[in-house]
């Protein structure tokens, strides 16, 4: 007894004492690896590993740390128990055993999930426990169902006009889109709508959230035509936003203004000065209202196009990281939550258009996008600290599908069969 009570009064008077870990994290080829995620699970703390693969993180004996990041095994470590006041650990993170490798899967082995035979599969949303919950058509009725394969849970008729789609905000909760109003859902063994909004407030107060917590909101912003963007974080406490990042299209603003000053000038070279509307004072600001010939019209059509031109950024954010997806600069930044570049590297997506989408399974964490050429789908599997991405997986004999989701390792879709109805299928990413 005596010995037991010695030993706990050692622990806990080490414990007592914080302590300063050193990190660094590198690849079973001794490379660094950039934006680790190290969470003190202890304290709930955590930071992320700098371009060296290095982190400072405070501790105490016997804290438990957690390290995760794309591609590779979480590994979970035990701080020893020491007098020194820092602590120096080096963190070899494995690649993870069920990488995904490249693999074609033909339109018959595509399993279909939901649809009965004269239903029309309008959207749908997959849930954490591996039921889904559908919007589907039957002839001019619309209905809620909440299923698995072969299996209808619930299904409830609503009366919304025109429903079309879901949306999940940062916050979890489910959101049913219809042609004027935004309802928002509860699900249990039943489907409840709760509140409804708006367009305007949906796009005001939710629209702009990336991430939320009891701490924090990470916000993202486009103004100015579309030609800046940027991320704040917002402390629940204070309610101060502090600026994360900031982009700028620079060049298409410069261009904009070039052919401004084009339309100005060949409007006061081609108006006499009695019918100037600039120079008399009436001029209302709209430029079609300049056009005299055919050259104006030529230099305003220009300008409005250059206008139109919109950053196309697509980000992601945890309590710990901020991705961004520059598809019009082709790169790729992570940010800190304290606003400080990890990476920032150049990207291989193969661009179709400005409507490709990258896609992100919270789940797994992992990041992807799709091509789509003819009767053949193909997925790319992005990793956002090299900028690499990697075919995994080639769908051939599947024409124009929809809805692209990926969830927990599964690949769903929309696709019409031939008889004009539209099903849900899906397909397993990885073994």
């Amino acid at each position: 007894m005596k010995y037991l009570f010695f030993l706990f009064f050692f622990v806990f008077c080490f414990k007592i004492e914080a302590q300063i870990l050193v990190g660094s994290v590198i690849d079973e080829e001794d490379n660094p690896l950039i934006g680790v995620t190290v969470v003190n699970s202890n304290s709930k703390k955590g930071v992320v590993s700098d371009r060296n693969g290095k982190f400072l993180i405070e501790t105490y004996s016997g804290d438990y740390i957690r390290l995760s990041f794309i591609g590779k095994k979480t590994q979970v470590k035990q701080i020893p128990i020491t007098k020194q006041d820092t602590i120096y650990m080096v963190f070899v993170l494995k690649e993870k055993v069920s990488t995904m490798r490249e693999f074609t899967v033909s339109g018959k082995r595509i399993k279909k999930v939901a649809g009965a035979k004269n239903e029309y599969i309008l959207d749908y949303l997959p849930l954490l426990d591996g039921k889904i919950v559908v919007l589907k058509q039957l002839k001019r009725e619309y209905y809620l169902s909440i299923e698995k394969i072969d299996t209808v849970y619930h299904k409830t008729k609503i009366e919304f006009d025109k429903p079309k789609k879901f949306i999940r905000d940062c916050y979890g909760n489910i959101h049913l889109f219809c042609k004027e109003k935004i309802y928002q859902l509860w699900l249990t063994d039943t489907i409840i709508p709760l509140y409804d909004f708006s367009y305007k407030q949906f796009n005001e107060k939710l629209k702009p959230l990336l991430f939320c917590n009891e701490n924090q909101i990470i916000t993202e912003n486009f103004s100015n035509h579309n030609k800046l963007y940027q991320i704040h974080k917002i402390d629940v406490l204070n309610k101060i936003p502090t600026l994360l990042h900031k982009t700028y299209d620079k060049e298409a603003e410069k261009i904009a203004a070039g052919w401004y000053n084009q339309i100005i000038s060949h409007y006061y070279a081609t108006i006499s000065e009695e019918m100037n509307l600039i120079e008399n004072g009436v001029w209302d600001g709209n430029l079609i209202s300049l056009q005299t010939d055919l050259k104006s019209m030529q230099y305003i059509s220009w300008y409005l196009k250059v206008r139109a031109r919109e950053l196309n950024i697509q980000s992601f954010a945890s309590d710990r990281t901020v991705y961004l997806f520059d598809l019009h600069l082709d790169s790729i930044t992570t940010l800190s939550i304290k606003g400080k570049i990890i990476s920032k590297v150049s990207s291989d997506i193969n661009i179709i258009s400005l409507s490709t989408k990258i896609i992100h399974d919270k789940h797994t964490d992992e990041f992807y996008y799709f091509s789509d050429n003819k009767s053949i789908t193909k997925l790319y599997r992005i990793n956002p600290t090299t900028g690499k991405s990697r075919l995994i997986i080639t769908l051939k004999e599947v024409k124009f599908i929809k809805k692209l989701k990926i969830h927990a390792g599964w690949l769903y879709f929309l696709k019409k069969q031939p008889t004009g109805f539209q099903k849900l299928y899906r397909v397993k990413l990885a073994d």
